[in-house]
Formats: structure tokens, sequence, C-alpha cells
């Protein structure tokens, strides 16, 4: 899952998406910038929330992630 958000974090355009997590709290990823995903070996998912706290999310609780839906202008 991990490498999943990797990919999210660097797709050109960046859309903004949801992780969903196992004990069923969601963590939004607005922009590429309030997130990243450590390479070492101790691999973590770092969030920013709205409220500006971080989040340390270990890939293992990640369930799945998913593009935010948009809505188009009429």
């Amino acid at each position: 899952m991990k490498d999943h958000i990797r990919q999210l974090l660097r797709a050109e355009p960046f859309h903004p998406f949801t992780i969903h997590l196992a004990h069923g709290r969601t963590v939004a990823v607005n922009h590429p910038d309030f997130a990243t995903a450590t390479t070492n070996p101790m691999t973590m998912i770092y969030v920013e929330t709205e409220d500006g706290r971080i989040m340390h999310i270990a890939p293992d609780l990640i369930l799945s992630a998913e593009l935010t839906p948009t809505t188009q202008a009429a």
C-alpha cells in the first residue's frame, strides 16, 4: 500500500485522495505538500490534517486509498 500512496502523491497532475484506515478513520490528502511516505526500513506515511496536526500512519493500518470525487461546474 505504501507504493500506491507514493504513486498518488507523485501523480501529475495531483488529485486529492482519501486514505481509509483499519479502525474506521479516514484521512484526506488535499495537496502533495501535506503528506509524505518515508523510504527507510521503518516506513511511515505522514499526513498533515486540516487542523494542522501531523498523523503518523503505519502502512499496515491502511485499508485503501481512493481519489476524492470532484464536482464538475455546470
